[in-house]
């Protein structure tokens, strides 16, 4: 769910702009990787039940036939190993994941970083003290805390945001005749299909659920970013670049209140 909001103070719209222009560029960090193609690009021949370990986390991926699917930390089992991967058994593996899964498993390989790997197509810098005191004080509810967030071209899973409740969207530079946000139409919930996502533990230890949901237009409304706007991150929601130009939006991250606990106080700028 959104609420578009066209009487945004421009000074606010200004300032997100003025950083966005000013803004040393090599501190952006990536967010995330593409999991999936990481993993058929490092292993291509993969068959039904053959896994992969992530040297990173020693967490075990299996191949389903379909997708890559994390089921969790690969040490203290034992496991099959071939293809060339010799001193596993006895120190990594699963013992009777067969019962959970009716798949057999063998390692064929590990990877350096499952989660760096890919392409990530969101970049993200976050904004300096004195930019989120000052929209702070324009705004009717105190931001958490303020990203400014470029996205290229491409797309991403319907998704919820693990952490957040509400985004506030600023719109800094935007195609908008290829950019668009996405976020499902209410009465078409039960027909999304989910993607089946690994649980992710947070930096605070908190383990967070990564909702994801296949994409079809038809389940979704869309805006083209032309106005700031206020986003329920509960709720599943993207968005697409399908040109050269990048989408780059100030982002206002709120933690605690939901959307219907915010929605009321932003109705000023309605």
């Amino acid at each position: 769910m959104i609420c578009v909001l066209p009487n945004f103070p421009q000074a606010l719209i200004d300032a997100a702009v003025n950083f966005s222009t000013t803004t040393d560029t090599s501190n952006e960090f990536s967010i995330g990787g593409d999991q999936q193609a990481t993993l058929n690009t490092a292993f291509p021949s993969a068959v039904t039940g053959q896994c992969v370990i992530d040297n990173a986390d020693d967490e075990l991926w299996v191949y389903d036939g379909a997708i890559w699917v994390n089921v969790g930390s690969s040490r203290g089992a034992v496991l099959d190993s071939n293809q060339g991967v010799q001193g596993l058994q006895g120190t990594i593996g699963l013992q009777g994941i067969q019962d959970t899964y009716g798949l057999d498993f063998n390692v064929i390989g590990s990877i350096t970083d499952v989660d760096k790997g890919g392409s990530p197509r969101t970049f993200c810098i976050q904004c300096p003290p004195d930019l989120i005191s000052f929209i702070n004080k324009s705004l009717p509810v105190p931001a958490d805390d303020v990203h400014r967030f470029r996205f290229t071209k491409g797309s991403s899973d319907p998704h919820c945001d693990s952490r957040r409740k509400v985004a506030l969207q600023i719109p800094i530079q935007i195609d908008h005749s290829s950019s668009r946000c996405f976020y499902a139409k209410e009465k078409f919930l039960k027909k999304l299909v989910e993607i089946e996502s690994p649980n992710k533990t947070g930096d605070d230890g908190i383990v967070q659920k990564s909702q994801r949901w296949h994409y079809e237009s038809k389940y979704f409304d869309h805006y083209d970013y032309r106005l700031p706007f206020l986003l329920d991150t509960k709720y599943p929601h993207g968005g697409y670049v399908v040109s050269d130009t990048n989408t780059i939006l100030l982002s206002v991250s709120y933690y605690d209140l939901s959307y219907k606990q915010l929605l009321p106080a932003f109705l000023k700028f309605k």
